[in-house]
């Protein structure tokens, strides 16, 4: 920026030195070039042109975002790929070229370490890069919230508003670049494209993206490039043994890999290795190995097989972990999620996971055998094909176990992992953020016809109320939806963790949310008539009813419903802190703010002295006693009953929630007194 300012002034300087220079030297030049009346205008008219090409204009300032960095860590052994990164980087900087670019090729072949290679290798060229998984559509809106905040875009209450503002703002700006990383289809990835002059990277092994972007297609290494990659892995081996080896694995980038790990642990001669190529890996890779060929999977298998059979007979623990790890998405995985629950884990395992020593040695044997990816000492992950290879071998020697395949045991250990209570709990988001791309790929997987039906139903109902929580609603809808026809679905008996009545309760709830007040009122009627707990049902109910505007009805079954709960909890107990907060609303919509603001002080009264007096409902309370002052007329003691309702609620969620934004455009309004504001009454 200061460099254009600089060069725009010395073309002032310059354009005045000529204008001099012409006018000392006017007595030996053309009358027409020296007249004051042309020179000076025409100088002028040049330095202004060449000003205004030299200097930024506003809407395309690079300081319009805030540096944001999100890129994994650099592939020391990344190797070759040249020509693929110079075209790259010429097809996007062109002015003529699009701005959108597909990384396409068989799985495998490399094309998330390209994309990674490039963005270190020219990260100085972008002020925000920015790396998205995008194998679930699901996960890409809070990914690119994070982007957001991040980079400095304020967040709103509406995660679908903050993209739209962060999608606004990229495209008034440059130097930047978003990776959506192993996309499956264009449908999926369009909407969060801006056309704007960032960049975008897209990886794929899906067709039909030359609608939304040029594509470069990807095949495996040449021969030069794979024998470099197995050498500076494997030193002492040789070019032929070498040429041999990567030609008889396809020259695929994660086979290269896997056979670098095999070679560097055995310590095999070439003459050992060429004589076991050609007489079991080679023949069996014959109708494998050509990247254009269906099934290079095979290769693979074939090739992993001496590696996962020393691991079975080595180290039985690390097998074990491997197995589990297949059940999980290709996304980084918590090693807490095992360590934490040892009981639930196979034997071998179980005694492995009691000393933290010990697991790590676990962890580091399978990231030696290039099983996995140890990203730190905290998280693993497993590549997508190689985990698809992984559990293809195990499910050939796996007889049907119940309870004790491998799919119910993940399926144990996100239940013990994963906070059961979600709502307005921050503490709880963190596991369920790191997890949930797992939980959800155990619901799509063929796997999950071997978990308990209703472990799956729980499973399904609480991921939905954490999509709830942080505003993907449709989405957790979804998933309510999947639990209630799991339950519907099933005759199983065995432990329940979850009821038909519940789900329709959750159901019932976000559906309400969502503006379909008559289907969620049908719900709740279902969950009272199946059993489920009537005080907090009747709650339910008589909220759809105030959405009706059915207010009377609303009031006499909000007030049945805090007798039971009084009833069964007593009267100072924090499970009446909701019903009391609905029953408060209803009598603020009905325009008793007296009665109302009574109900809220007594709601407010149990939060502070049973949850403390800076717990996130606090928070919400509070509000509604705002509402109810103002009211009134008592205008001073809302502000500073929201004032205080602002303070815990950043506490506790951060400047960027949507429950902070709530506050502060409560704060806002009451400033400008704003009626609208009277009539939008927080219930808990």
């Amino acid at each position: 920026m200061r460099a254009r300012f600089v060069w725009a002034s010395l073309e002032i300087a310059v354009a005045v030195g000529i204008g001099l220079g012409i006018n000392l030297a006017s007595n030996q030049l053309p009358a027409v070039l020296s007249a004051p009346q042309i020179l000076w205008p025409s100088l002028f008219f040049i330095a202004a042109v060449s000003v205004f090409f030299t200097l930024p204009r506003g809407s395309v300032s690079s300081t319009t975002l805030s540096p944001a960095w999100n890129i994994a860590a650099r592939n020391p052994n990344f190797t070759g790929r040249i020509t693929q990164l110079v075209d790259l980087y010429d097809s996007l900087r062109s002015r003529r070229g699009a701005p959108v670019h597909a990384i396409r090729g068989m799985a495998g072949v490399g094309k998330s370490q390209l994309a990674l290679e490039y963005a270190y290798r020219f990260r100085k060229k972008y002020k925000v890069a920015w790396w998205i998984s995008a194998t679930d559509p699901t996960l890409i809106p809070g990914q690119l919230a994070r982007l957001a905040t991040t980079a400095g875009i304020e967040a709103d209450s509406d995660i679908e508003i903050t993209i739209t503002k962060l999608l606004t703002r990229l495209r008034t700006t440059r130097r930047w670049l978003i990776i959506f990383d192993n996309a499956e289809s264009p449908e999926t990835i369009r909407p969060f494209i801006p056309d704007s002059r960032g960049h975008v990277i897209i990886t794929t092994r899906r067709a039909g993206f030359e609608a939304i972007s040029a594509v470069h297609q990807i095949h495996v290494m040449d021969s030069d490039e794979a024998v470099d990659f197995l050498q500076k892995r494997v030193p002492a081996l040789g070019d032929r043994a070498g040429q041999i080896l990567a030609e008889a694995v396809g020259k695929l980038p994660i086979a290269l890999e896997q056979l670098a790990s095999y070679l560097s642990r055995t310590n095999l001669s070439d003459e050992v290795l060429l004589t076991d190529v050609e007489k079991t890996i080679k023949p069996a890779l014959t109708n494998g190995v050509d990247a254009h060929r269906s099934h290079p999977e095979n290769s693979v298998i074939k090739l992993l097989k001496m590696s996962f059979d020393d691991l079975e007979n080595r180290h039985p623990e690390a097998a074990q972990l491997l197995e589990l790890c297949t059940f999980l998405a290709p996304e980084p995985i918590p090693l807490t999620l095992f360590s934490s629950h040892p009981s639930l884990l196979p034997e071998a395992l179980s005694k492995a996971a009691t000393s933290p020593v010990h697991f790590a040695g676990v962890v580091a044997t399978l990231a030696d055998y290039s099983l996995v990816y140890s990203l730190n000492s905290d998280f693993l992950i497993v590549h997508h094909l190689l985990r698809e290879i992984t559990r293809t071998h195990y499910d050939d020697r796996r007889p049907s176990a119940g309870n004790n395949h491998p799919a119910q045991l993940i399926a144990q250990l996100l239940r013990a992992h994963l906070p059961h209570d979600i709502l307005r709990s921050p503490d709880s988001w963190r596991p369920w953020r790191q997890l949930l791309p797992h939980t959800l790929s155990l619901f799509r997987d063929d796997s999950s016809s071997h978990v308990n039906p209703n472990l799956l139903a729980y499973l399904l109902d609480r991921s939905g109320t954490y999509l709830q929580e942080i505003g993907q609603l449709r989405k957790s809808k979804e998933l309510f939806e999947q639990a209630l026809a799991k339950l519907e679905n099933s005759s199983s008996a065995g432990s329940f963790f979850i009821t038909a009545a519940d789900a329709c309760n959750d159901l019932g709830i976000v559906t309400r949310v969502l503006g379909e007040p008559e289907k969620a009122h049908l719900l709740f009627q279902r969950a009272l008539d199946e059993g489920r707990e009537r005080g907090s049902t009747l709650m339910n109910m008589a909220v759809s009813l105030l959405d009706l505007g059915r207010m009377d009805e609303a009031k006499e079954l909000l007030e049945e419903a805090l007798q039971i709960d009084e009833l069964n909890s007593g009267p100072d107990d924090p499970y009446i802190i909701r019903t009391l907060a609905n029953l408060a609303k209803c009598l603020l919509a009905m325009n008793d703010p007296h009665a109302a603001m009574a109900k809220y002080e007594r709601a407010l009264s149990i939060a502070e002295s049973k949850l403390g007096p800076t717990h996130p409902s606090v928070s919400v309370l509070l509000r509604g006693v705002a509402k109810s002052q103002l009211r009134i007329g008592a205008r001073s003691s809302a502000r500073k009953a929201l004032q205080r309702a602002l303070s815990i609620a950043i506490t506790h969620y951060g400047r960027h929630h949507r429950n902070v934004t709530e506050v502060q455009q409560d704060l806002h309004d009451l400033r400008r007194q704003k009626s609208r504001w009277l009539h939008m009454v927080p219930g808990v």
